[in-house]
């Protein structure tokens, strides 16, 4: 049987609190500021690849931090 890593969704897993990464109180903070944010700047904030970044914005959204507005290369986040 395979088990979830609960260490990748930034999950404390023996009180089943969720915490801020440092990468999305990051985010949040840029967003503080612009409102908006596609995934080329968050790629280049973060300093990660696409792959990554992606991973992260769906841990977010997953999260109910950010949505997500658009598709595609015109796709944008924003504070929920």
């Amino acid at each position: 049987m395979v088990l979830p890593n609960m260490n990748v969704y930034g999950m404390n897993a023996e009180r089943g609190e969720k915490n801020v990464q440092p990468q999305f109180k990051e985010i949040l903070k840029y967003l503080d500021e612009h409102k908006t944010i596609d995934d080329a700047k968050l790629q280049e904030l973060l300093g990660v690849r696409k792959t990554r970044a992606y991973t992260i914005s769906r841990q977010m959204i997953d999260s109910g931090l950010i949505v997500a507005e658009g598709k595609g290369s015109q796709k944008t986040y924003r504070v929920k």
